[in-house]
């Protein structure tokens, strides 16, 4: 579930996701308007993380199997228009870990960026900027914490 705010129309929504059936459409409920759900045309792939508010869309780690833990991207969800789309490759060194203990997206230094936590009791952290949004080839690793 993701709570958010539209500059655009200055509404809240709630986004609901649901995993079971895998086709399922995902819902959205705008507060003070209509009080009723209406769901969102596209489908929207697995997310696997939080998301983070970045660039007018939230922004998650995303599969394309509700049974898949691997990464595959993240998926970005516009505010505005309620598009979603395929956004995002993670990085090469990312994509399709199965590895990690926890993979978040979230911002750091006005970017967006991939927290990996690896899967043994802290065995360290990875974090990966994206310097240019939308630009796989921009991923850099800014960091490397090791236990």
């Amino acid at each position: 579930m993701e709570f958010f705010y539209c500059p655009s129309s200055d509404q809240y929504k709630i986004m609901v996701f649901f995993l079971d059936p895998p086709d399922s459409p995902s819902m959205i409920y705008t507060l003070g308007s209509n009080n009723s759900w209406r769901s969102i045309s596209e489908h929207i792939r697995f997310p696997r993380s939080r998301s983070a508010s970045f660039n007018g869309a939230l922004n998650w780690v995303c599969s394309d199997d509700s049974r898949s833990k691997k990464c595959e991207g993240i998926c970005a969800f516009d505010i505005e228009n309620e598009a979603v789309r395929f956004l995002i490759l993670a990085p090469p060194q990312i994509r399709g870990i199965r590895e990690a203990r926890g993979l978040n997206v979230t911002l750091c230094r006005g970017s967006l960026s991939l927290f990996l936590e690896r899967r043994k009791a802290w065995d360290g952290l990875d974090v990966w900027i994206m310097k240019e949004y939308a630009v796989v080839s921009s991923w850099t690793k800014l960091h490397a914490v090791l236990s």
